[in-house]
């Protein structure tokens, strides 16, 4: 004070409340938009139980490479995936693509000979119908016929790389700087419809996998 007089801050501070309020709507919107990206993305799209592949989907496909040439992928997440496949090379570990892209005549087989299979065991059809779906999914309701999905070979995720970490802890590390997850992890079947599969990773971009 001087003088006697008190000087008024309140102007200022209001200035200053309606740029902090802008500046958090302006991050708010920033935030949403991203979201609305993402969830446009078709790197996103649910497939399980009670989502299958819309009717109109298609897919451009790529080839993975190396010993693994025989695999597709959609084209972005091959190339992706091919980026994984020569770190983890270099990395020490030799990794094997058991499934990728696959067809819906293709799936269609693999979900009818494992039904069969359990019927085979003795199990009643609707079960094996049942059992069938939460192994391998249901024809057009598998990550695999988006052609963002892999299957590593299962036996290989105890082997020790260069570094003296086992591939599964190479890939829970490492795999989502490429944009893949896990897609059924263990404790998740009530929400995704599935058992449990270490081996199974799915594209999803890279920032949706880091986050």
């Amino acid at each position: 004070l001087e003088s006697g007089k008190q000087t008024d801050h309140s102007t200022d501070n209001s200035t200053t409340n309606e740029q902090d309020l802008s500046v958090l709507i302006a991050e708010s919107q920033t935030r949403m938009n991203r979201f609305q990206t993402q969830l446009a993305s078709p790197y996103l799209l649910a497939v399980g139980d009670d989502s299958p592949i819309p009717d109109d989907y298609s897919v451009e496909l790529k080839n993975l490479t190396g010993e693994n040439s025989s695999m597709k992928l959609e084209q972005t997440a091959a190339s992706k995936m091919n980026e994984f496949l020569a770190a983890a090379e270099k990395a020490g570990y030799n990794v094997t693509v058991t499934a990728a892209y696959r067809t819906e005549k293709e799936q269609e087989k693999l979900y009818l000979n494992t039904v069969n299979s359990h019927m085979d065991a003795g199990y009643p059809e609707k079960t094996a119908h049942s059992m069938a779906a939460m192994e391998v999914g249901a024809v057009n309701h598998s990550e695999h016929q988006l052609g963002f999905a892999v299957d590593f070979k299962s036996t290989q995720m105890s082997i020790l790389g260069s570094d003296g970490r086992s591939f599964e802890e190479y890939l829970t590390s490492t795999i989502h700087k490429y944009g893949f997850v896990l897609s059924f992890p263990a404790g998740g079947e009530t929400e995704t419809g599935r058992e449990p599969n270490t081996a199974h990773y799915r594209y999803v971009g890279v920032e949706a996998a880091s986050i």
